[in-house]
């Protein structure tokens, strides 16, 4: 019988949530709406940057329009320190654990060598690489927030906890759509779908295996 019955892992706990009886957002919810604001305008100002040209023939106020391309560098990396600050909040506050920190710093600190990187050479080649990654960095995060959240859901489940390494299906099938973009939307929709049904189905069985112990 698994030992852990009712007890969230040390390294996993996400109280994110909202209260359905009092209808009050927990302050780790607004921890993530913090995240995302600040991920915003380094990601739509690398776009700015490699689409300069189109928003000056358009007249559309950019920063990189109005302030430069330096500027915007500068002001990318001011705001991608910002962010990391940001979203080590959650771990500050108790509301994440390890899996959750280790996370954090390991895509924060990729988002800001590229950030940098661009600081130091704002080329179109540097600007595309941070856009990218942004995508992925953000698609990342939401899958380690979700996985650490669906593990304290089977921890207080009394779910066996082999059943966890199910969970990393559907994140893989994620980050593989995220950087293989140029593949059809109906390929990597399907893809995504079928490799979720299966992280889901392997999870259900061994739960099931655990309980019959």
């Amino acid at each position: 019988m698994p030992t852990d019955v009712g007890q969230p892992h040390k390294f996993v706990t996400a109280p994110w949530r909202l209260s359905s009886s009092s209808w009050k957002l927990s302050l780790p919810a607004l921890f993530l709406f913090l995240i995302v604001f600040c991920w915003t305008p380094p990601h739509f100002w690398a776009l700015a940057l490699l689409l300069k040209r189109d928003y000056e023939a358009a007249r559309i106020p950019m920063l990189p329009v109005v302030r430069g391309e330096r500027e915007t560098a500068r002001q990318i990396v001011i705001y991608s320190f910002v962010l990391f600050a940001v979203t080590l909040l959650p771990f500050a506050w108790h509301a994440a654990g390890l899996l959750y920190l280790a996370a954090a710093l390991l895509l924060g600190a990729a988002f800001l060598r590229l950030a940098w990187r661009l600081r130091e050479a704002t080329t179109p080649l540097r600007a595309r690489a941070l856009f990218r990654f942004s995508l992925l960095y953000l698609a990342l995060f939401g899958s380690v927030v979700a996985f650490v959240a669906y593990l304290t859901l089977l921890g207080r489940i009394g779910a066996d906890r082999a059943g966890y390494t199910g969970v990393a299906i559907p994140i893989v099938a994620l980050a593989l759509s995220t950087l293989f973009e140029d593949l059809s939307w109906d390929a990597t929709m399907i893809g995504g779908i079928a490799m979720c049904a299966a992280g889901n189905v392997l999870v259900l069985r061994r739960s099931a295996a655990g309980a019959d112990r």
